[in-house]
């Protein structure tokens, strides 16, 4: 007899940002007992030079979190990472968001979600110290946005749950004769 665990369906999530944007953070408050590889700077800020991984269930499903570098400079260990991505989820600072909305560095992340085809969400942390409100921002994009605080675990609930929707839409169902 096969368990829980062996019927639920896995499937890999990559998140995606800049540096400082809470990557870690939020993979930490989505599974708290998750794993992450960093080194810390000269300046004391850690930096994720690998990625953060963690695990939580959604809807009866499996997801392997996985945190991927914001530096530049690890653009092929966030390739390696993303490989086999089912969804992700693009991180963007509203702290440091300008009127324009997102930076072409996230603009190019975007764009690499959309090349591996996998469906994503788009999260604004920090949305205690944006300078601009949330009709301002959502305006600027074409998806809906969802507001949290990888910090305080604001707007996480609906984040589980908005994923597990976006799940449900893209992932086939098996059907047994």
């Amino acid at each position: 007899m096969r368990n829980k665990h062996s019927r639920q369906k896995r499937l890999k999530v990559v998140i995606l940002g800049e540096e400082n944007v809470g990557k870690t953070t939020l993979v930490h408050q989505l599974s708290p007992g998750a794993t992450s590889v960093e080194n810390t700077d000269s300046d004391g800020t850690s930096v994720t030079v690998g990625y953060d991984l963690g695990k939580i269930e959604v809807g009866g499903y499996q997801l392997h979190l996985f945190g991927t570098p914001g530096q530049s400079r690890f653009k092929m260990t966030r390739h390696i990472v993303s490989e086999g991505a089912d969804f992700g989820i693009l991180l963007i600072d509203g702290e440091t968001m300008s009127s324009q909305g997102m930076s072409d560095r996230a603009k190019g992340l975007e764009k690499e979600l959309i090349g591996r085809k996998a469906p994503y969400l788009i999260c604004i942390n920090k949305m205690n110290t944006s300078l601009f409100s949330r009709e301002e921002i959502q305006c600027k994009f074409s998806l809906p946005v969802h507001f949290i605080s990888a910090k305080t675990g604001d707007g996480i609930e609906a984040l589980k749950k908005s994923l597990q929707m976006l799940i449900e839409q893209h992932t086939p169902v098996a059907v047994t004769v």
